[in-house]
C-alpha cells in the first residue's frame, strides 16, 4: 500500500491522505505517519525537551506516549498543510513530556546518564574520558540548538535530522529553493557561532 501511495501523491498529499485515514480510525495510516515522522520527533525530544525530562524518561517512552496522545486528539486536528501537522506533533511531544514530569511531581537536580547509552558506548570500546568528552560535546550541541530560534531549529531539523532535500524544505516552508538554502545557511552560521562561543 505504501509503495502505491508514494508513486501517486506528492508529500503534502500523502500526509493529508494518511491523516484522513487516521481520523477515520485507520491505525495503519497512523502507523505510517509515525514511521514517517519518527526521526523528526526523536530530534524534537533531544532538542526541545529539557535534559532533566529526558533523564527522567526514556525518549522512546515520551514519543510513544505523545503519539498515543495525538491518536486520541486526532479528531481535533485541522489539516492546513504538512507543516501544520509537523508543528502539531511537536507541541504534543513537548506538552506530553511536561505532563509526564508534572505527574511524577519532581524535577531531578542533575541529568542521569542513560544506562543503555553507557552500555552501547562500552561496546564501542570508548574510554570513560572519551565517553564524557563525547557526552559533553553532544550536550553543547543540544544547548546551542535550543538557543536558536524556532525558525532556525526547524530548518536544521529538516535538513540534518530528517535528511530532507532542499526542494522538500522549500515546499514545506513555502520558500523558493534559494530562500530555503539561505535560511539553512543562516541557521548553520548561528549554530557555529554559538558552538564557537561555548
Amino acid at each position: 500500500m505504501t509503495h502505491s501511495i508514494d508513486r501517486e501523491f506528492d508529500t503534502n498529499s500523502k500526509t493529508e491522505f494518511l491523516i484522513r485515514g487516521a481520523r477515520s480510525g485507520n491505525s495503519q495510516a497512523w502507523g505510517h505517519l509515525f514511521k514517517r515522522y519518527h526521526t523528526l520527533l526523536e530530534a524534537v525530544v533531544r532538542i526541545q525537551v529539557p535534559g532533566y525530562a529526558r533523564a527522567a524518561y526514556d525518549g522512546d517512552d515520551i514519543l510513544q506516549q505523545a503519539f498515543a496522545s495525538a491518536w486520541e486528539k486526532r479528531g481535533t486536528f485541522s489539516y492546513r498543510g504538512e507543516r501544520s501537522f509537523r508543528n502539531w506533533l511537536q507541541r504534543i511531544i513537548v506538552n506530553e513530556a511536561n505532563e509526564m514530569l508534572r505527574k511524577r511531581g519532581r524535577e531531578p537536580r542533575h541529568k542521569e546518564i542513560d544506562s543503555d547509552v553507557l552500555a552501547k558506548q562500552s561496546q564501542e570500546q570508548e574510554t570513560p574520558d572519551e565517553q564524557m568528552s563525547r557526552l559533553e560535546e553532544e550536550e553543547r550541541l543540544i544547548a546551542c540548538l535550543r538557543a536558536l530560534s524556532e525558525q532556525d531549529q526547524e530548518v536544521l531539523l529538516m535538513h540534518h535530522f530528517e535528511k530532507l532535500k532542499l526542494t522538500e524544505i522549500a515546499a514545506l516552508l513555502e520558500l523558493s529553493p534559494s530562500g530555503a538554502r539561505k535560511r539553512r545557511s543562516t541557521a548553520l552560521q548561528r549554530l557555529a557561532t554559538c558552538l564557537a562561543g561555548s
